[in-house]
């Protein structure tokens, strides 16, 4: 992964970075890194980045113009279930017949 960013950065980097990958990641993704990049400044000795105010407004803002996708599943229909016995059902009567 590149992107051309300094460590250790500043708060302001870490807006750079958000609005650089913003439409190209999901907000969780970008969560994920803003925590690895806290950590990485926390261990080294450095102040934490993430949690200024303007990186907080920018990860709002992300969440507005680009919201999270709901992955629904398609419903079970009856079809399917009534499929789903008729082949429990054959599964079963050739289970017994393999034990007698």
């Amino acid at each position: 992964m590149t992107w051309g960013g300094y460590l250790p950065t500043t708060g302001d980097g870490i807006v750079r970075y958000l609005a650089e990958y913003a439409d190209k990641h999901a907000i969780s993704t970008l969560k994920q890194r803003l925590a690895a990049l806290a950590q990485w400044h926390i261990t080294q000795g450095f102040p934490d980045p993430t949690k200024t105010p303007n990186v907080r407004q920018m990860i709002k803002g992300i969440r507005v113009v680009h919201p999270a996708q709901v992955k629904q599943a398609a419903p079970l229909l009856l079809t399917h279930l009534e499929q789903a016995v008729k082949w429990l059902e054959a599964e079963a009567t050739a289970a017994r017949w393999q034990w007698c």
